[in-house]
């Protein structure tokens, strides 16, 4: 029983010993040599510098102001594989005016980087808060 044990160990590490001096296929190793996905990008990179280009070229509406409305507006959209905004949808709103003002800006917005996904430009989707205060 040992030698047997002993017989089928030895096996192994021959042939693990072996095996150590083929190359690496994809297939055997996706994970490290695919690249990895990478979400579409604003300017430096970061969502919050897109929310500051936003919140710097909203307008209070004011019929807004005259009315006291104020609240947050959280935005969803979609930066395309072109690196467009698009599919803009108010998720939330304290009011009509508010979103009104919300989808003019991100009409006005500037190309991104696209996103990567195994190497191809990918559309990424995203939200974010925005906030009206008077």
């Amino acid at each position: 029983m040992k030698r047997k044990l002993t017989l089928l160990l030895a096996g192994l590490l021959l042939a693990l010993i072996s095996s150590m001096n083929q190359p690496l296929s994809a297939c055997e190793y996706p994970s490290t040599l695919l690249p990895k996905d990478v979400p579409a990008t604003f300017g430096n990179g970061s969502l919050a510098e897109f929310q500051q280009w936003v919140a710097s070229n909203l307008k209070y509406p004011p019929q807004a102001v005259e009315q006291q409305i104020q609240g947050r507006v959280f935005v969803q959209f979609i930066v395309d594989k072109e690196g467009k905004v698009t599919n803009i949808t108010i998720l939330k709103s304290p009011h009509q005016l508010l979103s009104d003002e919300v989808i003019r800006v991100m009409n006005l917005a500037p190309r991104w980087n696209p996103g990567i996904r195994d190497g191809e430009p990918a559309a990424t989707r995203y939200s974010m808060p925005l906030d009206f205060k008077l």
